[in-house]
């Protein structure tokens, strides 16, 4: 189903399971059938092993290799993520065919996209005659089988040939030259689609009919697969903070809307430090021998990811997998074969085998739910979670219509924080009392009158937030003060910080001063410093909020009318 497809794609980059990607692909009204004769060179007697699948069908031993969808920002991405570096080991590959997967973006097209696919099967094929024949998922009991798998390829060829819940269709054929051949598909239908490159061995090849069925009159051979997702629209999704800073052990709240003009839906969003991710490597190894029997645990995974570190939180029996996955909640660190093996069991499928190769933890958490199109989902982090850019999928689709899905991203930040704390706005004023091992005691906001802020949030940190560089002023702290809506009007902000942290670090009470970071820029603010009981109370007023620092003065630097634009 699509919505499960989705969820694979953004569970797998965050459990980091098994290559998946996304693309797309359009149905076509008429039927063509497939009636080519036999060509000189047949693909069973080229290099590589063949896998019969039917009594009508092989799948070469490379087809998971040779064809791939264009998932780069040319082809009308609406979503995309950086995936690990992904590849198979696999015995008796035919020359030139690249074992690297090629799929190191998970990506979901937009609606109506133009759609490129290639067929490279290197010192293979040439001359023949290669036929691209997507298959749409139009039914929750039925989901896009894994391009890497055979045995799932082979089930979902056996069992979907006449299933209602699979149309077919026979999009274009091409002769492959010079080693390969190219095929696009013009206004992308949403849904999930698997693509198959398919050759005639002999007889008829294959037939499309006007229903969608396909039938195999003939004898042919899958050389090249791919899978695919279009989505119907973009959904909406926002961190509620403004300033999109929290501190590590922090809920992180969001604000979604699926745009699909239901009340019956199923979400999920994932968050991960994607760069981390982007970085590391995962290698499925084949057993040497792979017939139309072989199932996913007889493969084996390695990969550099040791640890999954994160809370998966999964509400209502939401679907996925193919599966349902029950109301449960988990956190912690796992070992990486640890959540494999938790959601194959949840899933009820083979898990394969696996071998960590190196040392990594990846941060991680997901939640989904069902719920109507505008609501709310809380992901939680942990307070060992690593500091940097974390990015945030949401998925959603219709409750039992595959084919009606959104999607989008939005990415944060997550900061190691000394100190932190919040407070609900009452006529325009909050004070917020900070909690930890911090040296501001508490900060006070004066806001607009018309600012709609509800609450205010504040983090201590010991370095900048919101991707402002370190000042060239010697500072005494940092600070991430946010609404949960953005502030961009003059703002009185006032920080109570210990007199001893300012000595600390040599700032005298009178040369202690407010920056803030704005229009990609440290400015310094006109600040009156007040002694007050071992502590100093520092006021001024900024344009709006987002990242602050405790500094001192650099009178070159001074700016007294911080009014020229706006913070979070």
């Amino acid at each position: 189903m699509a919505l499960n497809k989705l969820f694979v794609g953004v569970i797998t980059a965050v459990m980091l399971m098994s290559p998946v990607a996304g693309a797309a692909g359009a149905v076509s009204p008429a039927p063509q059938a497939i009636d080519d004769p036999p060509t000189t060179g047949q693909p069973v007697e080229q290099s590589g092993d063949f896998i019969n699948v039917t009594q009508s069908v092989d799948v070469w031993n490379s087809a998971p290799f040779t064809l791939r969808v264009d998932r780069s920002q040319n082809n009308a991405i609406a979503t995309a993520v950086e995936n690990m570096d992904t590849g198979v080991r696999l015995d008796n590959l035919p020359p030139g065919v690249n074992a690297d997967l090629g799929i190191n973006r998970l990506v979901v097209h937009e609606n109506a996209a133009t759609i490129d696919l290639g067929f490279d099967p290197g010192d293979n094929l040439d001359n023949e005659q290669v036929h691209l024949i997507s298959a749409r998922i139009e039914s929750t009991d039925t989901q896009v089988p894994s391009t890497t798998n055979i045995d799932t390829l082979r089930q979902f060829i056996r069992d979907n040939a006449d299933s209602d819940d699979v149309t077919f269709d026979n999009i274009s054929s091409q002769q492959v030259t010079n080693g390969g051949a190219d095929f696009t598909i013009n206004n992308a239908e949403p849904g999930s689609y698997l693509y198959m490159a398919v050759v005639t061995n002999s007889g008829q090849g294959l037939n499309v009919d006007n229903n969608g069925d396909i039938t195999v009159p003939g004898e042919v051979s899958v050389v090249g697969v791919d899978s695919a997702i279009v989505q119907e629209t973009a959904s909406t999704l926002s961190v509620q903070r403004a300033s999109e800073t929290y501190a590590a052990g922090d809920s992180v709240t969001f604000d979604v809307n699926a745009n699909l003009g239901s009340s019956d839906i199923e979400h999920a969003v994932a968050i991960w430090n994607e760069s981390q991710v982007a970085s590391e490597n995962l290698a499925l190894v084949a057993p040497s021998d792979i017939d139309a029997d072989t199932t996913p645990d007889e493969f084996e995974i390695e990969h550099s990811i040791d640890e999954v570190n994160g809370v998966q939180r999964t509400k209502d029996d939401v679907s996925a997998f193919g599966r349902t996955l029950t109301s449960n909640k988990r956190s912690g660190v796992y070992a990486l074969p640890d959540v494999i093996t938790f959601l194959a069991n949840e899933g009820e499928f083979s898990e394969p085998q696996t071998d960590s190769v190196g040392d990594s933890r990846i941060n991680a958490s997901v939640t989904s739910k069902q719920a109507g199109s505008d609501t709310t989902l809380t992901v939680d982090t942990l307070e060992n979670f690593a500091p940097g850019e974390y990015v945030a999928v949401h998925v959603a689709m219709v409750e039992g219509e595959p084919t009606r899905m959104s999607s989008n991203r939005v990415d944060f930040e997550v900061i190691n924080a000394i100190s932190s704390g919040s407070n609900s706005v009452d006529d325009g004023r909050t004070n917020v009392q900070l909690t930890g091992d911090g040296n501001v005691r508490n900060v006070s906001v004066r806001l607009p009158s018309d600012s709609g802020v509800k609450n205010v949030s504040v983090t201590e940190s010991s370095s900048p937030t919101g991707g402002a560089p370190t000042p060239d002023n010697s500072v005494a702290t940092y600070l991430d003060i946010s609404g949960d809506s953005s502030v961009s009007e003059d703002t009185e902000v006032t920080v109570t910080i210990s007199q001893s942290r300012l000595d600390e670090v040599g700032i005298a009470t009178e040369n202690a001063v407010l920056l803030h970071y704005v229009d990609g820029a440290w400015k310094q603010l006109a600040t009156d410093a007040t002694p007050t009981n071992g502590d100093v109370r520092l006021t001024a007023t900024s344009s709006g909020l987002s990242p602050f620092a405790v500094a001192e003065s650099s009178t070159t630097d001074e700016d007294d009318d911080d009014s020229s634009g706006g913070g979070g």
